[in-house]
């Protein structure tokens, strides 16, 4: 499966089918697992090799096909822009993204997909667990990672990456599952998403990736928290 595949699967509670991060929060962080993809595959990279991540414009530098259409789809559309930052890139990969890779994942057999009425009014689609062993080998990968602050692959590394800076990583991970307590949690995010096994253009890419998403998903939280 995809890292934005994995991910979606972590942020679907298993029960409900209903999502841990709102509509304006997904798109960043699913957009984000693609270009993570791609830039991993070695498709997108830093138009600069010495650029600083947060300032650092991302150019596609193989448009051969991947063989799976979400990457293909994303890898033209980046490549029809002009090198860009990755926090511009994100909504542009976004369009669609998160249907598409739901209906992948209920064609898998990974999720089902209920229609329900919310106070017998409000049509509402939810997307439990079908086959909880997608999840739960996606599940033992991260916690794996956690528990020694190391991940065993660097796309675990990223997931691990993805859900520590969208916020989402105490809502995904109890941390008594992984004999951490909430702030150790955290710090073993952080350190499994600064494996330094990753270094040079691919580092940087994707440092300025998961800043691009951090920006997306927590300071639009954070502005609003501090303005109620």
């Amino acid at each position: 499966m995809l890292i934005a595949e994995d991910l979606a699967l972590l942020l679907l509670d298993d029960a409900r089918g209903t999502w841990l991060l709102d509509g304006s929060h997904r798109g960043p962080a699913l957009a984000g697992a693609v270009l993570t993809e791609l830039v991993l595959l070695g498709r997108v990279a830093p138009e600069s090799a010495d650029a600083d991540p947060k300032k650092a414009k991302l150019v596609v530098v193989d448009s051969s096909p991947t063989g799976d259409p979400v990457l293909d789809e994303a890898l033209r559309r980046a490549g029809d822009r002009k090198p860009s930052r990755a926090d511009a890139l994100l909504p542009h990969l976004a369009k669609g993204l998160e249907d598409e890779l739901v209906s992948r994942l209920v064609a898998a057999g990974a999720l089902e997909r209920r229609e329900e009425k919310v106070w017998r009014i409000f049509d509402r689609t939810t997307h439990p667990a079908a086959d909880p062993s997608a999840e739960r080998s996606v599940r033992d990968r991260v916690h794996s990672a956690l528990r020694g602050g190391r991940a065993d692959d660097e796309r675990t590394a990223a997931l691990v990456a993805l859900l520590s800076v969208s916020g989402v990583l105490p809502k995904v991970v109890d941390p008594a599952q992984v004999g951490l307590d909430r702030r150790q949690l955290q710090d073993a995010g952080r350190a499994v998403a600064a494996d330094d096994r990753i270094a040079g253009s691919v580092k940087r890419a994707l440092e300025a990736v998961d800043t691009a998403v951090m920006v997306a998903v927590m300071v639009p939280a954070m502005t609003a928290a501090t303005s109620t």
